[in-house]
C-alpha cells in the first residue's frame, strides 16, 4: 500500500453510549452479525459525565471506557 493511502484496517466502528444507556437487541446483532462475515473492528465506548466545572458552566465528560470487537 502506498504511502499515506487509507484502507480498511484505518476504519473503525464505534457505538457511543451514555453511562445509563445500553445495546439494544438490534444494535448488538448488527454489530456481531458485521463483525462476523465482514470481519469490521467495531468499539463500544461508555461516556461517562465528569463533575460540574462551576456556576453555569457545561459539564465535560470525565472519562469514556471502551470495550473492542476486532
Amino acid at each position: 500500500m502506498e504511502r499515506g493511502a487509507r484502507g480498511v484496517a484505518d476504519v473503525e466502528f464505534i457505538e457511543v453510549k451514555s453511562s445509563s444507556d445500553k445495546l439494544s437487541e438490534d444494535q448488538r446483532d448488527w454489530i456481531v452479525n458485521n463483525h462476523e462475515l465482514l470481519k469490521l473492528p467495531f468499539k463500544i465506548a461508555k461516556v461517562y459525565r465528569g463533575p460540574k466545572n462551576g456556576p453555569g458552566e457545561d459539564r465535560g465528560f470525565g472519562r469514556v471506557k471502551c470495550r473492542s470487537r476486532s
